[in-house]
């Protein structure tokens, strides 16, 4: 099972993929912090099952993500920090070039890119 989390969604669903070792997680603006939810505290626990993405004019955003990397040793494979300024559930419309995308042909190339092998299984695909 994967989550997918934008802004404070993405957030929670770290926090839930933190006491659950089976779920995934893509999050798309991910805070390193929201409110209560410290999720830099919780990224190291889910590093090797997480990925994330940001753009690079989002500013808080960016900040997060390059905070929670560290944070969580999640390797360069499984970030993508993308141009422009989109925010969220925005990032889903992009290509990793920063031109617009169908979302879900991007989640498949993330899954192909985070998971390889994923993408072979037909039982994987966003439908």
């Amino acid at each position: 099972i994967m989550l997918v989390g934008a802004g404070m969604g993405a957030a929670v669903a770290v926090e839930v993929a933190a006491g659950q070792p089976d779920l995934r997680v893509i999050g798309l603006s991910t805070p390193s912090e929201f409110d209560l939810l410290i999720t830099r505290d919780s990224i190291g626990s889910v590093a090797d099952r997480i990925a994330l993405a940001a753009s690079e004019d989002d500013l808080s955003a960016a900040h997060s993500l390059t905070e929670l990397q560290a944070a969580g040793a999640i390797p360069e494979e499984r970030v993508r920090l993308y141009p422009g300024r989109a925010h969220g559930v925005e990032l889903l419309a992009l290509t990793e070039q920063g031109t617009p995308s169908d979302p879900r042909a991007w989640v498949d190339e993330l899954l192909a890119g985070f998971w390889p092998g994923a993408a072979d299984d037909p039982s994987s695909r966003v439908r």
